[in-house]
């Protein structure tokens, strides 16, 4: 896969995810969300984001939905401020 060369999401910003699942049936919601991790991994790999790290990702929600096809949506919600870090330790 190659990268992208401009990523087509502008950071710093938040992700919702929507999971879709065709079954309430002995599903964990930490165990359909877990996935998040290879999704962001993915499109920071293709270059749709620069990184998933906290200077571009500020914070990511998850919700499940039922439907007849299972999968998941994101929803990109724009920030204006990227995270301050300091070097101060409590």
């Amino acid at each position: 896969m190659q990268a992208l060369n401009k990523p087509l999401i502008k950071t710093p910003c938040k992700l919702k995810f929507i999971w879709y699942r065709n079954t309430k049936r002995n599903a964990d919601l930490d165990n359909i969300a877990f996935a998040k991790k290879f999704v962001l991994d993915g499109i920071s790999k293709a270059g749709v984001i620069p990184n998933d790290n906290l200077m571009h990702i500020l914070g990511l929600q998850d919700e499940i939905k039922y439907s007849k096809n299972e999968g998941v949506e994101i929803e990109v919600i724009e920030c204006e401020k990227k995270h301050e870090f300091t070097n101060k330790k409590y």
